[in-house]
């Protein structure tokens, strides 16, 4: 298989997998669900995640070297047929690219992207996860809910907007959970959020601090140092530069051995 992603960035590129085989999953649960609060807000997110298949396609048309190229050889054209809407056949392209990327990469390959690039990892990661616990939160609520008369979330659709201000922890109060068991999904959705957005802030911070550690330290005579951009590199990278800087030292040491003995 050609490397259709190669030059792609491989932490989206797991994102984009996993909300494939979630897109597969919504597309089964409409299906089954037809007419339920379930199938009904399955159908809502997959329109959203059309929207990132669309962000996927974007992305990987611009940073091609050649748009013919990553439109014939590369799958664009099945970025194209993921970005479908209609859950009916949607499903097809996006679990075929999905399956594709997961076989592309593998698990060892998944594991090291983790290991090296954590705090991206976890950003699109987070994404994710943001996106399940809004479906699934939403659908367990309105299950709540929808048994008591008195409760006020009476479509799928307010439980969507009130599941996505419960994880925000914004909180308008326009939709509330009035049930024992929609009050504890309630409670999980925001201590998850709490946690998830917590972590996305960790990450723009940490992007913040490198980008600054990793300009260029020039020191006298306009050399730059070999310290300069250790921080954020990879394991691999950052052992050749430590390897590097014991060789220049002990170099040294040596040349001031030899000057002694004279």
């Amino acid at each position: 298989m050609n490397k259709w992603f190669a030059d792609r960035n491989p932490n989206f590129a797991t994102m984009i997998a996993l909300v494939g085989a979630l897109s597969v999953l919504n597309s089964v649960l409409a299906i089954i669900y037809d007419g339920t609060h379930i199938g009904d807000i399955a159908k809502i997110i997959n329109y959203v995640l059309a929207i990132l298949f669309l962000i996927n396609f974007i992305y990987r048309f611009l940073t091609s070297t050649s748009p013919r190229q990553y439109i014939l050889h590369e799958f664009g054209w099945l970025d194209i047929l993921c970005i479908i809407p209609f859950y009916q056949i949607s499903w097809l392209f996006r679990g075929v690219r999905s399956s594709m990327i997961f076989w592309h990469m593998g698990w060892h390959k998944l594991k090291s992207n983790i290991r090296n690039e954590g705090a991206e990892a976890i950003l699109f990661l987070g994404v994710f996860i943001i996106i399940l616990i809004i479906e699934f939160g939403s659908m367990a609520a309105y299950s709540f809910e929808s048994a008591d008369p008195s409760a006020n979330i009476q479509k799928p659709t307010d439980a969507l907007w009130w599941a996505i201000v419960t994880i925000s922890t914004v909180g308008y109060g326009d939709f509330y959970p009035v049930t024992l068991g929609g009050r504890l999904t309630a409670s999980l959705m925001m201590i998850a959020g709490i946690g998830i957005f917590a972590t996305l802030t960790g990450y723009l911070a940490n992007r913040y601090l490198v980008s600054n550690q990793s300009k260029a330290v020039v020191g006298k005579g306009g050399q730059v140092s070999i310290l300069t951009r250790l921080e954020g590199e990879s394991k691999e990278e950052f052992d050749k530069a430590y390897k590097d800087l014991s060789e220049r030292l002990e170099r040294i040491e040596q040349k001031f051995d030899s000057e002694d003995r004279k």
